[in-house]
């Protein structure tokens, strides 16, 4: 093996350390028990019905993302918002983390989740376009 592939291989390898470490010191502000947003956060995921109802607004709604991808945690009613919008704020959607915050007596809240869902699908945290979260959406009234 001649000297310049060498040093290009042992570059390489450094590079990969440099960005394992990297990522690994990272990892501890996005990873879910380390929530950035709101630090009483708890996580959780509802697997009897978080992937049904995904699946449901996925079909209806024509998009598509990884659920696996999006973080669910419940706060305290105190924790969110008083209102956004003029109405009570029961959930929040982090289109920067990709994180679903709601509020602990609604973590299982069927119209609370699915509403913060669309959101994690349309990647969008305060916008409600009809078409999406209107009476006439094309997943019924979110």
């Amino acid at each position: 093996m001649n000297i310049e592939l060498a040093n290009c291989k042992n570059t390489i390898g450094i590079l990969m350390l440099g960005f394992a470490l990297a990522l690994s010191g990272c990892g501890t502000l996005m990873s879910p028990d380390a929530p950035l947003e709101y630090p009483d956060a708890v996580g959780y995921f509802d697997r009897d019905n978080f992937r049904e109802w995904w699946n449901e607004l996925e079909g209806c709604s024509k998009l598509s993302r990884n659920l696996d991808g999006v973080g669910f945690f419940y706060v305290s009613a105190e924790t969110l918002p008083s209102a956004l919008h003029g109405i009570r704020t029961l959930g929040q959607y982090f289109p920067q983390t990709n994180r679903i915050f709601v509020v602990a007596s609604a973590k299982s809240d069927r119209q609370v989740i699915r509403h913060e869902m669309m959101h994690a699908l349309l990647r969008d945290e305060s916008g409600h376009p009809p078409m999406y979260f209107g009476s006439d959406g094309l997943c019924g009234y979110l």
